[in-house]
């Protein structure tokens, strides 16, 4: 199964985008990093709660890879099958798709 990446998916853009793209039904994985007082899933879960509380929809969970943009392989390895990225983050690196 190939899932779309979402980087910037606990940002304000990227969790909208993020309920958008599970409320339209497609396969999504998020490239989160981690705080000093919640994991990447925790943030992610925070997210979807709030978007459960306010649309009373509970939305599936997506896939959760705890990274950082920064690094070269953002943590994924070859095994994981990601389709095309979908970028939402303020970083002028990153390629836009």
């Amino acid at each position: 199964m190939t899932h779309y990446l979402l980087t910037g998916a606990s940002g304000l853009l990227g969790s909208h985008l993020l309920r958008d793209c599970l409320r339209a039904g497609h396969h999504m994985a998020v490239l989160v990093r981690p705080t000093e007082t919640q994991s990447a899933r925790e943030r992610v879960d925070a997210s979807l709660a709030h978007w459960a509380e306010q649309t009373g929809r509970v939305l599936p969970q997506p896939l959760v890879f705890e990274g950082d943009l920064s690094r070269p392989d953002l943590n994924l390895t070859a095994s994981d099958s990601i389709g095309s990225p979908i970028t939402a983050t303020r970083s002028s690196t990153v390629p836009r798709v």
